[in-house]
């Protein structure tokens, strides 16, 4: 059995041992609550990052890439309970207070959309256009993050991909709302797009124009329309002043940093030169320095020591942003290999992978940005990379 099989092996039985039953069919997980002084609590929460749509999607993923034997352990299985309360329920009882791609109502659509992809469960995809058909122009107005993980950004990448999967007209119609509402909110500045939230301009993926400008460019793929395209550049650009040459580095601000850099797919270099590098693949018109800065930071990914192994600030967020920028051209498949490879030798060696605030967590935290979740995915995506899409750029 190879290690990235053993990896994928202990991952699914630790996922299993932490699950805790809820009824007779529905499942969830222990997990670690940092706003409560690291009180130990259920996993519940219907986010991607965090919760147990996350995992579910993983388990998905794991059951058909793994061709695992079907039974009511096997992570199939194990998908179906985590979602399960969410498919009986009325659809207006589904209720969230953002629009995010990984938290919030896009989070739910793309979660959904992508189970019924991998599953081939047309329940999961009618309850992601139920979700889109409650969900009002209004609400998406009300968006003040604009994000990926909490906002309008994060929404316009889910509802491009149901699209793209169910040919869902709703699903693009409120794209535009979503995009319209971020040309209407953006601070113009000398070098170009920025987007506020509580006065602070933010980079990168997660929370930043660089998250806003690639999901406009997907908006622009999607609808032909180029306002959406030619924001997406001055996006970009906008962040072309926080970018050092020697370092290769973008500049993130001192409070979601060291020494004011950015780590990782949320605020750090890999997240920035993935925004450029896929949205280069979508918008043909990107600036000529908004690409090469991108194909520069792809380059540089994977040469940070991480103090963790997570898909959102950690080695295999290192691995998932180079599988992906594969796909678009700029790095080979074999430098994903070659960093995973050294990251499971060194999980032999530990005994464990490395998990942020797990002290007291049977088995690690299981979610899907920040666990044993993602990790688990980024190994079957690397298996099967032309058939899993990209978590990190909600494909």
């Amino acid at each position: 059995m190879s290690r990235r099989r053993r990896a994928l092996a202990w991952i699914d039985d630790r996922l299993r041992a932490a699950a805790v039953n809820h009824g007779t069919d529905a499942v969830g997980w222990v997990s670690l609550d940092t706003r409560h002084e690291g009180s130990l609590t259920v996993a519940g929460g219907r986010s991607l990052y965090g919760g147990q749509l996350g995992i579910a999607l993983y388990l998905a993923v794991r059951a058909r890439v793994g061709e695992m034997e079907r039974d009511d352990g096997n992570p199939g299985a194990l998908a179906r309970r985590a979602v399960s309360p969410w498919l009986s329920c009325d659809v207006s009882e589904i209720e969230t207070r953002h629009t995010g791609g990984t938290n919030g109502i896009g989070a739910l659509v793309y979660g959904f959309t992508r189970l019924a992809e991998e599953t081939g469960d047309e329940r999961y995809a009618d309850r992601a256009s139920e979700i889109i058909d409650v969900t009002t122009e209004r609400f998406i107005r009300a968006d003040d993050r604009h994000g990926v993980v909490y906002g309008n950004a994060g929404l316009i990448l889910a509802l491009t991909a149901h699209y793209t999967r169910q040919e869902d007209d709703r699903a693009v119609a409120l794209a535009r709302v979503a995009g319209d509402h971020l040309l209407e909110t953006a601070t113009e500045r000398a070098d170009g797009l920025a987007w506020e939230t509580d006065g602070v301009a933010a980079a990168g993926f997660a929370h930043g124009s660089a998250g806003v400008g690639y999901a406009l460019a997907r908006l622009a793929a999607a609808t032909g329309d180029r306002r959406y395209a030619e924001a997406a550049a001055d996006a970009l650009l906008f962040e072309a002043s926080r970018f050092d040459d020697e370092t290769v580095q973008w500049a993130s601000g001192p409070s979601h940093s060291r020494h004011g850099v950015g780590e990782g797919w949320c605020w750090g270099r890999p997240g920035h030169a993935l925004a450029r590098v896929a949205a280069a693949d979508l918008v043909e018109t990107l600036p000529n320095r908004v690409v090469d800065r991108g194909r520069r930071g792809v380059a540089a990914v994977g040469t940070t020591d991480y103090d963790n192994d997570t898909l959102c600030h950690g080695t295999f967020g290192d691995v998932a942003v180079l599988t992906a920028a594969s796909h678009a051209r700029t790095a080979p498949l074999d430098r994903a290999r070659r960093l995973t490879s050294t990251a499971l030798a060194q999980w032999r060696q530990r005994g464990r992978f490395r998990l942020a605030e797990t002290a007291h967590v049977p088995g690690g935290r299981p979610s899907l940005f920040r666990g044993l979740a993602g990790i688990g995915h980024t190994l079957c995506r690397l298996q099967a990379p032309d058939t899993v899409p990209s978590v990190l750029l909600l494909e």
